[in-house]
């Protein structure tokens, strides 16, 4: 297709959410060198979505050229490298930026951010300190310090902190980064009742931002009885693609899947893993993640080897063609079908963890994206009763498929559970695995200051400070816990 044919398509995925035509119409632009100008950082931000890592640099690239290799273009070009998990070469280009581009506090937060999610902490607490002193009332600056930081041995900064606390900022954005750090610290100090209230204040800018009803509706269940074991079966013995590279890490949030990852990842034969969010396009190009979506993709013609060959390729973008790749994308209890009958013979470990101390940790996190029912305990409680019942319907059905492993055995004894998560995955036990913390690589989650600590049992109990608040939480995961799930509608 010629450029214009090219634009007219793209505009066209991109209005239809098409990932195939965007990728088809962004490469042809590539390959065509289209003038496109400023637009370019638009195209390379899709292809970013997509997956398609090399396209999106390509395509960043030409957006930088078409700027003249301005400041502006190049800082652009570091948050998309970021973005798309690569740190080493992000740090690498804001090394080349004078530090007031795009302003002082922005440069400095960047690069803070980059050295903590790169394991150097005190690089991170370097930047992190030039930030706030640009901006004492920076919250994400803050936010960031107090994952590099235990106040409690800052009592300067604590104290810094809640004099920024004193007079928040008005944008709402800031003034929820801004809370969750000031609850942090409190914690650090142990202050509970100061931390749980800030946290609650935190929890409340969030629903306000993005939506009190999207914040508080957990996503639609989907057990196995949703999904005839029949299909499963059928579509799991069709996959021909060798798909053992791939290890899966699930369970809900703050229940300990970044520590197995963190573990998985020591090993040598292990190159890497992280929230990969890949089974959300392959859902976009079935039309649904639920087993009558999968269907009617089956009966259009719809190969399911070509659906795992995406996956990889898309794996391969990010990591590289070797080496075993951790996913533990967040929910991925809710396209447990699609997951069991695609890959059939990767290992699936579901951690768990004790319902209150995990549905606290949630509470208090900060998370990006992708979690908006930890601002709500009510919430949180559905939440934690949908997963029991998630968990107890896939492993009865599965019991085979799945490796459980309970985060306080894992801390409590390691070495034994580590034993058994290395024989899970196929890999032989390795010195480092006992020592994930050593393991040189970027973390981006919200346990990435955990994660860089010795394997402890500091989390054993964490929700206890706090249990005479959690009330609402409690009471909403017995309520949920005994109504069940409801029923699974008339398959077709």
């Amino acid at each position: 297709m010629d450029v214009h044919e090219a634009v007219a398509a793209l505009k066209a995925g991109l209005a239809g959410n098409d990932r195939l035509a965007i990728n088809r119409a962004a490469l042809a632009l590539i390959a065509a060198e289209a003038p496109l100008g400023r637009t370019w950082q638009a195209v390379a931000q899709a292809l970013a979505r997509n997956g398609e890592i090399g396209a999106a640099e390509q395509a960043i690239d030409r957006y930088v050229t078409a700027e003249g290799a301005s400041a502006a273009a190049r800082f652009a070009r570091a948050a998309l490298l970021a973005q798309m998990g690569r740190l080493d070469s992000a740090w690498a280009a804001m090394a080349t930026l004078p530090e007031t581009v795009p302003d002082r506090t922005a440069n400095a937060y960047f690069k803070g951010s980059l050295a903590l999610d790169r394991g150097n902490r005190d690089a991170a607490e370097h930047h992190l300190r030039d930030a706030l002193t640009a901006n004492p009332q920076s919250g994400p600056t803050w936010l960031a310090l107090t994952e590099a930081l235990d106040l409690a041995d800052h009592p300067a900064l604590a104290e810094q902190l809640e004099q920024a606390w004193a007079t928040p900022p008005a944008d709402p954005a800031e003034r929820a980064n801004l809370a969750y750090a000031v609850g942090r610290a409190r914690d650090q100090r142990r202050d509970y009742a100061g931390a749980f209230d800030v946290f609650s204040q935190g929890a409340a800018a969030r629903r306000a931002i993005d939506g009190a009803a999207r914040a508080a509706s957990p996503l639609a269940p989907a057990t196995a009885a949703d999904w005839p074991a029949e299909l499963i079966e059928r579509t799991a013995a069709s996959i021909s693609v060798d798909h053992r590279r791939m290890i899966f890490v699930t369970g809900l949030p703050r229940s300990g899947t970044t520590l197995v990852e963190q573990i998985f990842a020591s090993n040598d034969e292990v190159c890497d893993g992280a929230e990969l969010g890949l089974f959300r396009l392959i859902e976009q190009d079935i039309g649904g993640s639920d087993a009558a979506s999968f269907q009617r993709w089956l009966d259009r013609g719809g190969n399911p080897d070509e659906l795992v060959r995406c996956y990889l390729y898309l794996v391969e973008e990010r990591f590289g063609p070797t080496g075993r790749i951790v996913d533990k994308s967040l929910e991925a209890s809710h396209y447990m079908g699609l997951l069991l009958a695609l890959f059939p013979r990767a290992p699936i470990v579901w951690m768990r963890r004790d319902p209150v101390d995990c549905g606290w940790s949630a509470f208090r996190a900060f998370f990006a994206r992708g979690v908006n029912w930890a601002w709500d305990l009510q919430s949180i409680g559905r939440r934690l009763a949908v997963d029991d019942q998630l968990f107890e319907s896939w492993t009865h059905r599965y019991p085979d498929r799945f490796t459980i492993m309970h985060y306080e055995e894992l801390v409590t004894d390691p070495e034994r559970q580590i034993e058994r998560l290395a024989e899970a995955a196929g890999l032989e036990r390795s010195q480092a695995m006992l020592s994930p913390h050593m393991a040189k690589r970027a973390v981006r989650t919200a346990s990435v200051s955990q994660v860089r600590k010795q394997i402890n049992r500091k989390g054993i109990g964490a929700a206890e400070p706090y249990r005479e608040w959690l009330g609402p939480m409690i009471e909403a995961y017995a309520r949920a816990s005994a109504a069940g799930l409801p029923e699974p509608p008339a398959q077709p």
